[in-house]
């Protein structure tokens, strides 16, 4: 082998591991050992320090973790539309339930912390969902690359004293 070929394969080499270490990283803060962490009465900034920003930090659909044996009979054919409809459900539900008192959720590919806070900024509700990627068969996912749309992200809502945000 000359010294040229063993330049290419080394700089090669060095290249994949770069992007294999790029790609595993440190891991999402949004886990459930964190979400353990957040006790009811800590303030919006004792949150944000454990998790950051709220925000979807997930790399695409979401579908809910649900085990086979959990799905309603009538969906057992279309498995991956009663995760997401679910998980979109559960969303939904927080989100009206505590609009008023503000609700704020983290996302990532294992799951989803709900935070609701009270009329003093503090945690009143907490909530971990178990979610994973959605099935994409490799067409959505080429489209998805090539067309992105626009993810929606929860934003904090507050309402006090009957002024809108």
């Amino acid at each position: 082998m000359n010294l040229r070929a063993l330049f290419i394969l080394g700089t090669s080499l060095v290249f994949v591991l770069l992007a294999a270490l790029l790609h595993c990283g440190p891991g999402s803060p949004i886990n459930r050992e964190n979400f353990q962490k957040i006790k009811r009465g800590m303030t919006e900034k004792e949150v944000k320090d454990i998790l950051g920003p709220p925000g979807d930090y997930s790399s695409g659909p979401l579908a809910l973790d649900v085990s086979p044996d959990k799905i309603w009979e009538e969906w057992k054919e279309k498995p991956e539309d009663f995760a997401e409809g679910t998980l979109k459900g559960r969303r939904d539900f927080f989100l009206g339930l505590y609009w008023r008192e503000g609700a704020t959720e983290w996302a990532s590919n294992t799951g989803i912390i709900q935070i609701a806070y009270d009329w003093n900024g503090r945690v009143q509700f907490k909530e971990f969902i178990d979610v994973r990627p959605r099935y994409e068969n490799p067409l959505d996912r080429i489209r998805r690359w090539l067309l992105p749309e626009k993810r929606e992200v929860t934003i904090p809502m507050r309402v006090h004293g009957g002024i809108g945000p």
